[in-house]
């Protein structure tokens, strides 16, 4: 791979080469528009004469080609001497000469020139290059003394022959290792990798160095971080408070996009449009998060709509900066000057992104909708050797079946059990409370006495005592005060002729505790109102009495809970089975015995569910 020049550092010369362009007369032949032409209207004629409408004389404009056709015949193609255009410029009379005399701004003989020989060569106007395909062109040719340099190297060469300059001598390998790696890295090269170039005899190892640096994660960084600056990547929400907002997903995804050499084309479209692609993908939905780089807001106050319609805009000025080059946003108030974009333009554009379903609101808690999780690279692995192993512990739980004869003789015990099943006495409740605290979760979080008594009832205190309350119904919601930040306990017993599971449900206002026989099994810091079966709560009763403790905190407002029993443990489609003698139960019935059976009493059964599960 031959070696492109190692740029303008290398090269004091280039660096004058825009002045030279305008001091030295162009050549005989191929005058160009924007090269030759333009920069000295620009200069001298489209103060009065150019693209501001506001500023123009004789409503006449020369940078555009319809100047053709202006019936006063100001450009007449291959006829100078027939052109407004030369005659005014060319002439000596003070009332006609352009530019007039007291603008002090005359044209040189080699401007007027050049003119003149555009006129006569056709007056060909160009578009501005940004709008012109790329071409092909084909490479000049360079003394012989330059070898056969790299086509670009070729161009520059020739550029400098024209202005009578030498390339500077080729820089050292020290110097090049140290230029290619800070400019394709960001980063210098370890001692190492240039002790590795010095004593690299390879013909060719500038280009293998080329090749190993572009192929790093080094470079794909480097890429990526110009790539953020124009998508004005950001982790949190900009505005106002600034919160948090969690878009490295995407910025990961740009680091691989360069690291695989993803094509342009899919680059743009993936970041354009990829959740609209059809079956997209994780990456491509990912991709599209670049126009939620946005600053957002969450201003008090702040109406959806008008932050809305205001992300919009700065996708349509990212988009037009970015991908097209042009300061697209002028035109978001009138007509562009300087490009091709009128305002309805820019409506109609806008009209592509004004149809986005989020709205203008950025929370403080992290990423607004619409949103996807997405998990990291590791998690991703992780979940296809998960769906590995389910998959396999699918088929050994499938695979395993009890014996009929276990089956049989649990379900007839279950039955029998269960016709003989009379639910626990209840005890009337008693309150103990309210405790107040600095906070609700200062009141969750402490320990005020009764959790730490087998009998709650037992515990005392001489600012508070035991309240009976008789009249509390079973299975409806309870009222218990307005206290807020403070915790209350509710206490009742539940009388057995002997030892079984039973079930009940609760609910509260706000955060539950649940405590049997001083064994906490509930623990649950929620705030909300107290409603039926917020919770269901599994009691393994002790034959005799056991004490039932609840420990409800009230956040604000009104407090309250519910409770009701439910009598057995076993779900109610396998308690309905079993209350059905055999010779009658139906094949769905029988289904779900089995399947109870097999999953939560048989110990094969509970080994390989439980795995499954996990």
């Amino acid at each position: 791979m031959p070696r492109l020049l190692d740029g303008p550092c290398a090269y004091p010369g280039v660096v004058m080469l825009a002045a030279l362009t305008l001091l030295s007369p162009a050549p005989l032949q191929d005058l160009q528009w924007d090269r030759d032409v333009r920069p000295i209207l620009s200069q001298h004629c489209f103060a009065c004469h150019g693209f501001d409408a506001a500023a123009r004389e004789a409503d006449l404009r020369l940078d555009v080609p319809s100047v053709h056709d202006d019936e006063r015949k100001v450009v007449v193609a291959g006829d100078p001497d027939a052109s407004l255009l030369v005659r005014r410029i060319l002439s000596a009379d003070p009332g006609e000469v352009m530019p007039p005399p007291e603008f002090k701004d005359e044209l040189t003989e080699a401007e007027k020139d050049v003119l003149r020989r555009w006129v006569e060569q056709g007056a060909v106007y160009q578009e501005h290059w940004a709008f012109r395909p790329v071409g092909d062109p084909t490479p000049p040719t360079v003394a012989e003394r330059h070898g056969e340099p790299h086509p670009i190297d070729a161009f520059v060469i020739a550029r400098l022959a024209d202005a009578g300059l030498e390339p500077a001598p080729e820089a050292d390998d020290r110097t090049l290792i140290r230029r290619v790696t800070l400019d394709l890295t960001g980063e210098p090269p370890s001692p190492e990798e240039v002790a590795a170039y010095l004593a690299d005899v390879h013909p060719d190892k500038y280009a293998r160095l080329v090749d190993r640096l572009l192929a790093s994660p080094a470079y794909a960084e480097r890429m990526t971080l110009a790539w953020m600056d124009a998508a004005r990547f950001g982790d949190t929400s900009v505005y106002h408070a600034d919160g948090p907002r969690d878009m490295w997903p995407w910025r990961d995804w740009v680091i691989r996009a360069y690291e695989e050499n993803l094509p342009f084309d899919e680059f743009t479209r993936w970041q354009l449009a990829g959740d609209l692609l059809p079956d997209a993908t994780q990456d491509q939905r990912v991709a599209s998060g670049f126009h939620r780089n946005n600053g957002t807001s969450d201003e008090g106050g702040a109406i959806d709509e008008e932050l809305r319609v205001s992300y919009m805009v700065d996708r349509v000025k990212t988009t037009g900066n970015v991908w097209l080059g042009l300061s697209i946003e002028c035109s978001q108030c009138h007509g562009h000057k300087y490009d091709p974009i009128e305002q309805e333009d820019y409506y109609r554009f806008y009209a592509y992104f004004n149809q986005a379903n989020e709205k203008g609101f950025q929370t403080r808690g992290g990423n607004a909708p619409p949103l996807m999780r997405v998990p990291t690279l590791e998690q991703t692995a992780e979940f296809a050797d998960l769906e590995v192993r389910v998959a396999a512990a699918e088929r050994a739980f499938t695979a395993a079946a009890p014996t009929v004869e276990a089956l049989a003789a649990w379900t007839l015990t279950e039955r029998t059990e269960l016709l003989g099943l009379a639910l626990p006495a209840l005890g009337e409740w008693s309150s103990l409370g309210p405790f107040k605290a600095g906070s609700s979760k200062e009141a969750f979080n402490t320990s005020y006495g009764p959790e730490e008594q087998a009998n709650p009832l037992q515990f005392t205190t001489t600012e508070l005592t035991w309240t009976r309350r008789p009249g509390w119904p079973e299975g409806a919601v309870q009222t218990i005060g307005s206290t807020a930040n403070a915790a209350t306990y509710l206490h009742r017993t539940l009388t057995t002729a002997r030892a079984t599971r039973q079930v009940i449900s609760l609910g509260s206002d706000d955060t539950l505790s649940v405590w049997l026989n001083g064994e906490r099994l509930h623990h649950q810091e929620v705030y909300r109102g107290a409603k039926a079966d917020q919770a269901r709560i599994e009691l393994d009763l002790v034959e005799g009495e056991n004490h039932l403790l609840l420990k409800i905190v009230n956040g604000g407002g009104p407090s309250g809970f519910y409770f009701k029993q439910h009598g057995t443990a076993l779900p109610e489609p396998v308690a309905a089975a079993l209350r059905a003698a055999e010779p009658q139960r139906d094949a769905a019935q029988r289904d779900v015995l089995a399947a109870h059976f097999k999953r939560n009493v048989w110990a094969d059964g509970r080994a390989l569910g439980d795995e499954l599960d996990a």
